[in-house]
């Protein structure tokens, strides 16, 4: 046997409490923005995943933009993350906005 019974119920507390440290420092797999066609079988894959500044597509037909993560993420006027901003909350789906067009997106 591995662990005698005696330290079983403590390797359990002691791998409740890593778990979630470990998922953080991982990264929540479902942070970033995902981008919906009119088509619902027509998605972007995750952008900004890594928290990282990122290109906007640019030829992609969004109709939604959703945010499955548990951050918020930032789309922007201009490349770098740079000019105005819109922010699409955390659990979050919003039209996309026909007026303006974005260049980076950032969580």
């Amino acid at each position: 046997m591995l662990f005698s019974p005696i330290y079983q119920p403590t390797l359990v507390l002691i791998v409740s409490a890593l778990l979630p440290l470990v998922a953080c420092y991982n990264g929540d797999s479902l942070s970033g923005l995902i981008l919906l066609a009119d088509n619902k079988d027509i998605r972007s894959g995750v952008l900004s995943a890594d928290h990282r500044c990122q290109d906007y597509p640019k030829n992609f037909p969004v109709s939604r933009i959703t945010n499955r993560g548990t951050v918020h993420c930032t789309l922007w006027t201009e490349s770098q993350c740079q000019g105005s901003q819109y922010i699409v909350p955390a659990h979050y789906e919003l039209a996309s906005p026909k007026d303006i067009s974005f260049k980076s997106v950032i969580c």
